[in-house]
């Protein structure tokens, strides 16, 4: 957005709304103007496609610094406001403190009551206006090292100085903020000596004051006051070159203003919520799929011991190792034209398993004395047992016992090799 609505909102109702229209990129104004507080939605159609900053009296402020220890500024927002609650002389929970800078140990606030804030956030929430950024007017004075800056609107000045000094105060207090102002400064200045003569105070320099306009001091402040003349400019347009670097916002804590990036989220929160959803399901699938491909890993291992163990009925040792030397022993064998009968068959057989592959072995014995093998399995039906026996027609395969149990039937085959 190149172009900003700014509003000066005034302290009281009964005053006016200033406000202007910014050119970021021109550094000009576009318009201005003012209204009642009621005649905000006048402004409504000025608020399309452009940013709306706040202006607030800064005399409703208060610049406050305390150190802190850096281990427990995480958490000043709770401790900040009980630990000035007697120099503010108010109760904390009706005042809001927003950061305005952090050096080291030292931490500077800008103090305000949370009730002004909230009248200018529901008035701008009911016409639909969106508040990009709330600020004091003052801070957004131009300083430069130890001079002061000044500015006047309609019956008020703003004054900004060194040190996060700012402030508004009425036309008729300004030469008794000014007075206060130098007291103090001659009084830092001197904290150090111990003997303040008056060639001392004579030498004082007095304090340099650039004002944007006329400004007669009473004879009194002229010692310690030098008051230098700006080019005159609308004080919204000051104000609003200001905010070109002035990153500031009391919109902070409670009050912090909406990220983008959640009503992004929140338009998308739905279709986000779904393929989450989705992806759960699908994650579970997989999961799902890798536990049965397990299982059956498991017990594709354990028939491949129980076969190992048929196959070399003598061994007594069953680890992973043991069995893939010896199968490949076997394996050597059946090249070399070696194979005991036993293996034979069951490599023979090989095919005709994996066409039935409901055709579960729970154990196997060969009979070595008649030649014969002898197989105890279950299949889903008694079909599966006859398809196997024509599969395996190769061999001569008697069919046993057959019983039904359980959705499965069990039963024994003898297999024989053909003479």
């Amino acid at each position: 957005m190149n172009e900003t609505l700014i509003l000066h909102w005034p302290a009281s109702k009964q005053s006016s709304v200033m406000w202007v229209v910014y050119d970021n990129l021109g550094a000009k104004l576009i318009s201005s103007g003012q209204c009642k507080i009621e005649q905000l939605s006048e402004l409504q159609t000025k608020t399309k496609q452009r940013q709306v900053i706040v202006l607030m009296p800064a005399r409703l402020c208060r610049v406050i610094s305390l150190e802190l220890a850096k281990s427990a500024q995480r958490k000043w927002r709770k401790l900040v406001p009980y630990m000035l609650e007697d120099e503010l002389a108010h109760d904390p929970e009706e005042l809001h403190f927003a950061l305005l800078k952090r050096q080291a140990t030292t931490m500077s606030f800008v103090v305000c009551q949370k009730q002004y804030i909230n009248q200018i956030l529901d008035q701008l929430n009911t016409l639909e206006i969106k508040l990009s950024q709330l600020v004091p007017d003052a801070l957004l004075l131009e300083q430069e090292g130890d001079n002061y800056t000044g500015l006047r609107i309609d019956d008020e000045w703003l004054l900004r100085g060194p040190e996060l000094l700012f402030c508004g105060v009425k036309t008729k207090q300004i030469e008794f903020v000014l007075a206060a102002i130098a007291a103090q400064t001659k009084l830092t200045d001197n904290s150090g000596s111990e003997i303040v003569d008056e060639t001392t105070e004579d030498a004082a320099q007095p304090l340099r004051l650039q004002s944007y306009h006329a400004l007669k001091l009473s004879p009194s402040l002229e010692q310690d006051w030098e008051v230098h003349a700006l080019e005159p400019q609308l004080p919204l347009e000051v104000l609003a070159q200001g905010l070109q670097v002035q990153q500031f916002s009391l919109l902070q804590g409670e009050f912090e203003a909406e990220n983008p990036w959640r009503e992004t989220f929140a338009h998308w929160k739905k279709v986000l919520v779904a393929a989450s959803i989705c992806l759960a399901l699908l994650v579970g699938e997989q999961y799902l799929e890798l536990r049965q491909l397990q299982a059956q890993s498991q017990q594709t291992t354990e028939q491949l011991r129980d076969l190992y163990k048929e196959v070399f009925p003598n061994a007594r040792r069953f680890r992973d190792s043991q069995i893939q030397r010896d199968f490949k022993r076997v394996l050597a064998q059946q090249a070399s034209g070696g194979l005991n009968p036993d293996i034979e068959i069951l490599i023979a057989l090989e095919p005709a398993f994996a066409k039935v592959p409901d055709l579960d072995v729970s154990s196997l014995r060969f009979d070595q004395s008649r030649g014969e093998l002898r197989v105890q399995a279950q299949a889903d039906s008694y079909q599966s047992f006859d398809k196997f026996s024509r599969i395996a027609s190769d061999f001569e395969v008697e069919q046993g016992a057959m019983s039904q149990g359980k959705n499965k039937v069990q039963g024994s085959l003898v297999i024989r090799s053909r003479q």
